[in-house]
């Protein structure tokens, strides 16, 4: 069974990421859904067309939550 969750606001930080996704596990949930861009236009990664969100400049944070999530189970 998959128990899953949305978040609005990705994680700033490599650190961010490791917390949200094993507050996360430890919880049960097993499939995690996040944004990357905001509503309002702003992206949470870098971008060479749109407004990147202040914070969000390291290029491999996503891979490195998509890691932690699979190690997650």
């Amino acid at each position: 069974m998959r128990i899953g969750t949305w978040t609005h606001f990705a994680p700033k930080t490599k650190a961010e990421a490791d917390k949200l996704v094993g507050d996360l596990a430890e919880m049960g949930v097993n499939c995690l859904i996040t944004s990357f861009k905001n509503w309002t236009g702003p992206t949470f990664y870098p971008s060479k067309i749109a407004y990147t969100e202040e914070g969000f400049e390291d290029p491999a944070l996503y891979g490195h939550l998509i890691d932690r999530c699979h190690q997650e189970g």
